[in-house]
């Protein structure tokens, strides 16, 4: 790191501890897992979505039509009976995984989550890959030094331009990959089904609006109802498929693969 990014990184560090305290770490013989609370034992199991406005429900009719809401209610609270079920929604519109990284602390971690999706490829589409790849990162470490390391998975979800979202994913999939960190392709899934006429995801051609009752998304980014079921059955069927393929502990990596280090970002208060 350059000396002029050593003081700055020193000044922004007072700032925040000023600002908040700063997350509690532990040495891996003290660390526990998510992983371990997903059993039906009589409890508590904090499913968490950090993301941006998909994983706010946007094109929902109703916020519970999310695929967040959805997944915590129709896939863990039915598979785990016995748990009570909490859903942490830290979807914010807008927001790329740059704003995602210093939201960690106050809208996830504080949380105590078992489980935590991670959403941003659509708002990371147009992004260099070495600002996506740093954040991305740096939301990874975050998660993996807490007192439960919860278990992380990244969805990639779909915008009508698919081969610029697909460009963004392949940045995420490297840092998913070098954490061990599972991924499901809504992208690559709705791509697919479009391209064989299985659905019309949004026809922005104004001819189109006669097909509209017919659509998954409202303007080919935010799905609506049908497309957040759609979204929510996929990843629902995948669990399924392999439980153990998606949840499992991150993998132990000492340097970023970024070659970058964040320290403990955080979001103050102006």
């Amino acid at each position: 790191m350059k000396a002029g990014k050593v003081m700055l990184s020193l000044l922004l560090s007072a700032a925040l501890c000023c600002g908040s305290m700063l997350a509690t770490t532990v040495s891996a013989a003290e660390q526990t897992y998510g992983i371990d609370n997903l059993n039906n034992e009589k409890g508590d199991l904090v499913i968490a979505y950090l993301g941006g406005s998909i994983t706010e429900g946007s094109g929902a009719s109703v916020y519970t039509n999310r695929y967040a809401t959805k997944l915590t209610n129709q896939y863990f609270q039915e598979k785990f009976p016995n748990k009570k079920v909490t859903e942490v929604n830290g979807g914010v519109g807008g927001t790329p995984s740059n704003l995602g990284l210093f939201r960690v602390d106050k809208d996830i971690a504080s949380k105590n989550p078992d489980v935590v999706f991670v959403e941003f490829a659509v708002n990371d589409t147009g992004r260099d890959e070495k600002t996506v790849k740093q954040n991305m990162e740096g939301i990874v470490r975050q998660l993996s030094r807490l007192p439960k390391q919860p278990v992380v998975i990244f969805l990639y979800t779909a915008k009508a331009d698919f081969a610029a979202v697909d460009k963004t994913i392949a940045y995420h999939q490297k840092i998913a990959d070098y954490y061990g960190i599972a991924s499901i392709n809504l992208n690559s899934y709705v791509k697919g089904l479009v391209d064989d006429k299985t659905i019309i995801w949004w026809d922005k051609d104004v001819n189109g609006e006669k097909n509209k009752d017919l659509w998954y998304s409202g303007d080919g980014t935010h799905p609506n109802d049908k497309g957040y079921t759609l979204y929510t059955d996929y990843i629902m069927e995948q669990f399924d498929k392999d439980f153990g393929q998606y949840f499992k502990k991150l993998t132990t990596r000492e340097l970023p693969i970024s070659g970058y280090e964040y320290g403990a970002p955080r979001a103050v208060s102006h």
